[in-house]
């Protein structure tokens, strides 16, 4: 009976995991549209832009809509999914954080929206992580 329930307390803290990861992904996705759009603007404006700030904002914007669909398959019980989704949301993270910092790569502005939006992934990453290290490999079925 132990077992049960805490495979049940397991299940129910992997899908909590998800549900918030779900929260800070869409987080996430209006940070990127935000810089996408403020890029736009710059340049009809005749301001300043980068390829290197077109190419990683649009490549950032459009993994969003793919991420969205890895948490879905995770939240409907897929155990490969929701490994891919805790590593993306710890990795994704501290990779744009760390090349935001390399000087004169970007502006701060770019830097600062690019930031919040991917440390929004983090406490969703670290989260999954403690669901799923302990306990036996039961899953939940939630829904996107």
């Amino acid at each position: 009976m132990s077992e049960v329930n805490s495979s049940s307390d397991r299940v129910q803290r992997i899908e909590r995991s998800l549900s918030i990861g779900a929260k800070c992904l869409y987080i996430y996705g209006v940070c990127c549209s935000v810089v996408v759009a403020v890029l736009i603007v710059t340049a009809a404006l005749g301001g300043s832009t980068s390829t290197f700030m077109w190419v990683r904002a649009l490549i950032l914007a459009v993994l969003t809509p793919v991420l969205i669909v890895l948490l879905r398959s995770a939240r409907r019980g897929s155990r490969a999914a929701t490994d891919r989704v805790k590593l993306i949301m710890t990795v994704m993270p501290i990779a744009i954080v760390v090349v935001d910092f390399i000087p004169g790569i970007c502006p701060s502005w770019y830097a600062a929206v690019q930031g919040i939006g991917a440390l929004a992934l983090l406490p969703a990453g670290v989260m999954l992580w403690r669901a799923t290290a302990r306990g036996s490999s039961a899953r939940g079925t939630g829904r996107a």
